[in-house]
């Protein structure tokens, strides 16, 4: 982890294959218009780029990203297949 180089990960403890992460991300609602979601994300990508909210960011432990809608949806994607089963399993219910 670049925050706490020396702690140890998870997988460096013993536990190999072992990942959470924590994220943040913004969506719209379906049928948003591509201009506006593109509009949307290069502002969103511009503003924590600026240094001030790089170095809160940075300094709170995260890692900015700033990708692409695609690269977003694509990663919402292999979280909701990783994560599905295990939901299901415990027999998780949205409220």
């Amino acid at each position: 982890m670049k925050t706490l180089p020396e702690i140890p990960t998870v997988a460096e403890s013993g536990y190999p294959g072992f990942e959470f992460l924590n994220w943040f991300g913004i969506v719209t609602p379906a049928k948003t218009p591509a201009p506006i979601i593109n509009r949307l994300n290069s502002e969103i990508v511009r503003i924590v780029h600026l240094p001030d909210a790089r170095d809160k960011l940075t300094s709170e432990g995260s890692e900015i990203v700033g990708n692409t809608p695609q690269q977003f949806a694509a990663f919402l994607e292999r979280d909701l297949d990783r994560w599905g089963p295990v939901v299901k399993a415990a027999g998780m219910k949205v409220d």
